[in-house]
């Protein structure tokens, strides 16, 4: 991109619906004025024939033309077919005046510009007038003009249609019509004077050159001459010289001071030929270019030229080498030079929308004088203080809410309502779980703003097993929207969350984007269902609170089902689809002491129901207002049954890379053994295939089953990766219970031991990322000694051997914590800084009882138990 840009001179803008292409622009002194004024004349595919005489009022203190005025424009004339190519020369026979040529589809029509001059003020007054005009038995593509056969003070006009027939017409007479032999697609089509030689550019990507003398006698003596011919004698090429691509644009170059040349725009070079045929340069793009023009060099033995390019460029170039850059407001189709009303120079550029624009490169100049600077003294105290005080003022504004953007016209208002109850028809859509059935729920998304906003983009997200009835939703216009999402179970494996986003993104007037998320809180009985509950259990875990415990029946009034008529001490959970035998969670309430206890025979199912009855509890007992609930957790971590569900993690992917070496040896013995059939095959004698076959088939159906292994194993590995998301989750859950972390230490806590398990890549896995956070917290905020702070050994993000070093990380991790209480990123001095912070906290508000999701928690307990922040859970 450059930095320079096209200076307007003039330009004008036709009717929206209109079309341009390659040929749809001609300059030329059309209307035979004295004064030598030349014209733009457009033509469009939709028949609009339009005459501009460009006549710019230059702006006081140079700041550009006025642009375009209604007496700009001529004559505007609508003809009745669509116009592909304009060309302007001396086409009649009776005199020597310039007239104008209009391809059409079938019609070639020649017609005369005339002037009536006006008697009063409004001016003169232009008619186009039709000479006369040949009916054409063939679709026309493109047409060239030029004295063909070395005729003086003439132009012919040769037309090529879409069958690949080159058609001659001497003025008002037709001459001929001729095949061109291998023709497929047609091309751009120009004659070159110097040899009386017509270049096309053929679709095997060849440049090809007829004599005018070869084309004239290639008939049968017994056939008269005609469009409708169908044979004819086999016309051969000069030369021809091989492109390897396809040809845009073709050029002759006729300069005095360039050698006669031939200029090619390709798709990814240019190359310049002389008028036989021999390569004179050629010069790679990098770019995709649009158009092409050569204009007269200051320099002898040089060819000049100019391309634009599909990134609005405009390229200056002589011989190979790149002279000017330019930029342009639009990716023209047509380009020329032009000399209008005396400026010499200028740029005509036509767009596919009808666009037209005379511009010029340089600059312009500037009428403004500097004023002198007054020279003073620099106070830098008084700089210095104005510094500290912007910078005062900017924290104070970043920290404070209002420094937020504040609404505006043009803002997305998103409101998401999810419903208590489930859908009384089931919206489930190609469920793979087939012993149950899979309930849903129905979320309305309500979008408004208050000035309409186009082309918004409302796409749901929620993580497997969960399913959405919509992904995406466009909306060409919003005002005020709704939509309704429904959301259920798809698979078979455990969820890890119940919680889904729904993102909006549109760009605002300005063009500026803009993106809302809202979190969709989906219930837990979407995911579960109500069965009796189960009296052992594998694993449990046992939450103590400050109150006495509450009936069940109160806390899952949604979730009873079965259990609805009884005590409320005990109910129990199963999540569809899972085996009623291992998946059973049951949530118990003791009667004399302040304990729940959830026991299950997978620990992964506990995550959802520990973190429902945590939340449950929470709003409970607050209703409101501020409460003083205290939740710990007393008792050993769960680290083996944990590390049993990251070894099977683990284990799937060893499995997964050894199916893919395998099916990688397995398709290239598969292409060697194609490679040593193909020879066999095209071996002139026949040779026994050595059961060669056989091998092929059997590697095939080898390929084949690891394929579907393959598959199986990524569906378990997606299996378990959330079974490891909902098994962390609770481990982080149990740590922040066990040593009453605040919340900030609980966000440290979640970023060090991540529960975001994504499927393994060929780089790095789950494993080893929170195996080298581990590692560094216990080398940094979690060292022995102060000494050993901030000296962290690198380690490579490979797929260990083995969990060994995990597993002992861990519990290291867990060990430190027991003996340290608290965690953090910083060193002693922002431990002091929190202490000192807390206390303060304290200060204000002394007699307050600590709110279980306050940010700060006090730590009085001989028995260990430290009052827990619940941090948020997700």
């Amino acid at each position: 991109m450059s930095l320079f840009k096209a200076r307007d001179w003039w330009s004008t803008t036709s009717s929206s619906d209109e079309e341009y292409d390659q040929g749809c622009l001609c300059v030329s002194n059309i209307d035979n004025d004295q004064g030598g004024v030349y014209k733009i004349v457009t033509g469009s595919f939709v028949g609009v024939l339009r005459i501009y005489s460009p006549k710019p009022d230059w702006q006081d203190g140079g700041g550009g033309s006025a642009g375009f005025k209604p007496e700009d424009l001529l004559l505007e004339q609508q003809l009745n077919h669509p116009i592909i190519q304009l060309a302007a020369g001396k086409f009649v026979s009776v005199n020597d005046l310039t007239h104008l040529a209009v391809l059409q589809p079938r019609r070639l029509s020649v017609y005369r510009v005339g002037v009536i001059e006006g008697a009063v003020e409004h001016g003169n007054q232009y008619q186009l007038k039709l000479v006369y005009e040949h009916v054409l038995q063939r679709s026309s593509c493109c047409m060239e003009q030029g004295p063909f056969g070395g005729v003086t003070g003439k132009d012919f006009l040769c037309v090529l249609s879409m069958d690949g027939t080159l058609s001659i017409f001497e003025q008002e007479t037709f001459a001929f019509t001729r095949f061109i032999p291998g023709f497929l697609l047609p091309g751009p089509v120009r004659y070159v004077a110097r040899t009386d030689s017509f270049l096309i550019a053929s679709s095997s990507w060849q440049l090809e050159s007829y004599k005018y003398q070869t084309l004239a006698v290639a008939i049968d003596t017994a056939k008269q001459e005609s469009q409708m011919i169908s044979s004819g004698k086999r016309v051969l090429a000069t030369w021809s010289f091989n492109m390897g691509e396809a040809a845009l644009d073709v050029h002759v170059v006729t300069f005095p001071s360039a050698p006669p040349s031939i200029l090619v725009l390709g798709e990814r070079n240019i190359f310049c030929l002389s008028d036989v045929g021999k390569l004179r340069f050629m010069q790679k793009i990098d770019y995709n270019p649009s158009s092409m023009f050569p204009y007269a060099s200051l320099s002898d033995g040089k060819v000049n030229y100019m391309v634009c390019s599909h990134t609005k460029s405009l390229m200056i170039y002589e011989d190979t080498k790149l002279m000017w850059a330019a930029q342009l407001p639009r990716v023209p189709v047509c380009i020329c030079t032009a000399t209008l009303h005396n400026q010499s120079g200028l740029i005509v550029t036509l767009d596919d929308s009808g666009h037209v624009q005379c511009s010029y490169l340089g600059t312009d100049p500037s009428f403004f004088i500097a004023p002198a600077i007054e020279a003073r003294d620099i106070n830098y105290n008084e700089k210095n203080a104005e510094m500290k005080e912007l910078q005062r003022f900017i924290r104070a504004s970043t920290n404070n809410e209002a420094y937020l953007t504040n609404a505006s016209e043009d803002d997305l208002e998103m409101t998401v309502t999810v419903p208590s109850n489930l859908d009384a028809i089931t919206l489930a859509q190609d469920v793979k779980i087939r012993d149950d059935t899979i309930p849903s729920v129905s979320v309305t998304v309500s979008l408004s703003c208050r000035q309409p906003i186009a082309n918004v983009l409302l796409s749901i997200d929620c993580a497997p097993p969960l399913s959405a009835t919509q992904t995406a939703v466009s909306f060409a216009s919003v005002v005020e929207v709704t939509t309704v999402i429904g959301f259920y179970l798809n698979e078979t494996f455990i969820p890890s969350s119940v919680t889904a986003n729904a993102v909006a993104t549109y760009n605002t007037a300005s063009g500026a984007p803009r993106v809302v998320v809202r979190e969709i809180k989906l219930p837990l009985l979407l995911v579960m269902k109500a069965v009796p509950p189960m009296k052992t259990a594998t694993h449990k875990i046992t939450i103590d609170t400050n109150k006495p415990p509450v009936n069940l029946n109160e806390l899952f009034p949604d979730l009873l089902g079965m259990n609805a008529h009884g005590a409320g001490q005990a109910i129990g959970l199963q999540f569809f689809g899972t085996n009623p035998e291992k998946a059973v969670v049951t949530i118990l309430a003791s009667k004399t002491s302040q304990r729940y206890r959830l026991q299950c025979d997978s620990l992964d199912c506990l995550w959802l129901p520990t973190k429902e009855l945590i939340e449950k509890l929470v709003k409970y007992y607050s209703q409101g207002q501020k409460t003083d609930l205290k939740i710990s957790y007393i008792g050993n971590l769960p680290l083996q049954e944990y590390f049993t569900v990251v070894e099977e993690h683990f284990q799937l992917r060893i499995m997964r890379e050894k199916h893919k070496h395998v099916l990688s040896d397995r398709a290239a013995q598969f292409r060697a053994i194609q490679r040593r059939l193909l020879m066999r095959f095209k071996d002139k004698t026949p040779a026994p295939l050595a059961n060669l076959d056989t091998l092929l088939e059997g590697t095939y159906q080898q390929l084949l089953a690891l394929s579907e292994a393959f598959e199986e194993t990524e569906w378990e590995l997606e299996r378990t990766a959330s079974s490891v998301t909902s098994a962390t989750k609770l481990l982080n859950l149990l740590i922040t219970l066990s040593h009453g972390m605040m919340q900030r230490e609980a966000d440290i806590l979640e970023a060090c031991l991540s529960p975001d398990v994504l499927i393994a890549s060929d780089e790095q896995g789950w494993e080893e990322r929170v195996d080298v956070a581990v590692a560094h917290m216990l080398r940094t905020c979690l060292a022995k000694a102060g000494k050993d702070l901030g000296q962290v050994a690198t380690s490579l993000l490979t797929m260990p051997t083995d969990l060994t070093k995990f597993q002992k990380h861990i519990k290291l991790l867990c060990d430190r914590l027991a003996k340290t209480g608290h965690l953090s990123l910083g060193t002693e001095a922002d431990s002091e800084q929190t202490e000192v912070e807390a206390e303060a906290a304290d200060d204000e508000s002394p007699d307050s009882v600590v709110p279980v999701d306050s940010q700060v928690a006090e730590s009085n307990s001989s028995k260990k138990e430290f009052p827990s922040m619940v941090p948020p859970l997700t």
